[in-house]
């Protein structure tokens, strides 16, 4: 539903959902409900072959396959933006004890990292969060082992493959689909992100922004959008049977993903259900992840097959996709799900003591570097 006093971004995301709901009514029947992955597949497939579908030429098509991911990029960060208080109290304490842990570690240590398939960024908001409470910019950032940009002069993110030389603190963050708050330039592909910006997400993301670089005068022709200036498109591998990773940014993340498995000395699964169509993802652990490492699955009790359950049932449970692939016994599983999980680190201190023990760290830091 969107409010009847809307606002540029949600007029925006009210153009995107009629052009979609149009074609899916069209495709689907009235009233249908498809799946993500019926969608975009149809979409993919007759773009990609450069064909009509109900009457669409593919350009048409492509226009409302880049409105649809506009949509899911609004409605994502609006949900983010949104999250329950009792939800960012705890991933905002989670993310100031990963802060600690990557500053005790110093600059040359590497203690952890996290390889994201989802797209949401409520990891990085509450990272960030943290900084900006700490006075930690420009100390530590968001590493997503890519080349990344600023979207404008509000966000303090520095260029992820900058980020050591200037003696920052990198906390590595691999998103193996995209991000919600990445948007790509179709001429230069520079890939922008206004991580810890002063603007609204959805502002930054649903409304047209144009590349800096490219546009006709620069950044101020970027904000005025005049012809010549390249708009700025949603990054973001979608749930479709015809994905594509040949965007080179895209495939320096499965790069790292694949170094940060391989010399990992321990790999968690939280949250994650290892689907077998995900057969990309199950090719890269396969490949990565040595065979002498112990795995841990986060996971929910509604997970687990029960004792009684028939045979042929139990591949449509998490947990038992994960010992066929992995092996019982090199595998633990916690069905506690992620806050129980997390809950003994997150309640070790106060959130408010966690921010005063990082304040004093980056108070102990040389000042950052230009």
């Amino acid at each position: 539903m969107v409010d009847a006093d809307t606002g540029p971004r949600e007029e925006a995301f009210v153009r995107a959902r009629t052009a979609i709901l149009g074609l899916v009514d069209r495709a689907f029947g009235p009233e249908s409900n498809p799946p993500l992955e019926d969608l975009f597949t149809l979409l993919d497939h007759a773009i990609s072959r450069r064909e009509y579908y109900l009457g669409e030429p593919w350009n048409v098509l492509e226009n409302v396959r880049r409105n649809f991911s506009l949509a899911l990029m609004f409605a994502i960060n609006r949900a983010t933006d949104r999250a329950p208080r009792t939800a960012r109290t705890f991933y905002r304490s989670l993310a100031a004890d990963l802060l600690d842990q990557r500053l005790a570690a110093h600059q040359k240590g590497d203690p952890f990292s996290f390889i994201l398939v989802n797209w949401d960024c409520l990891l990085e908001n509450s990272l960030y969060w943290c900084l900006r409470e700490a006075g930690g910019f420009r100390r530590a950032d968001v590493d997503y082992c890519c080349y990344t940009s600023p979207l404008d002069v509000t966000s303090p993110h520095q260029p992820s493959i900058l980020q050591r030389a200037l003696g920052i603190f990198n906390i590595k963050v691999i998103k193996l689909h995209g991000s919600t708050n990445w948007l790509l330039c179709p001429n230069c592909n520079r890939m922008y992100t206004g991580l810890g910006g002063n603007h609204e997400q959805q502002h930054s993301y649903v409304v047209p922004q144009y590349c800096p670089k490219c546009s006709p005068g620069g950044a101020s022709g970027a904000e005025e959008g005049g012809v010549g200036s390249p708009e700025l498109t949603p990054f973001l591998i979608t749930p479709t049977f015809l994905k594509v990773f040949d965007n080179p940014h895209i495939q320096t993340s499965w790069h790292n993903a694949q170094i940060e498995l391989a010399e990992a000395a321990r790999v968690v699964f939280i949250g994650y259900s290892l689907p077998q169509a995900d057969y990309h993802f199950r090719t890269l652990l396969r490949r990565a992840i040595r065979g002498d490492i112990n795995v841990e699955v986060v996971l929910t009790p509604a997970d687990r097959p029960a004792r009684n359950c028939p045979r042929v049932a139990r591949p449509a449970y998490a947990a038992y996709r994960y010992a066929e692939f992995f092996g019982e016994d090199r595998l633990t599983i916690h069905l506690q799900g992620t806050e129980g999980y997390f809950r003994p680190v997150v309640a070790r201190d106060s959130l408010k003591g966690k921010l005063e023990r990082l304040r004093r760290r980056f108070g102990h830091l040389p000042a950052p570097r230009n």
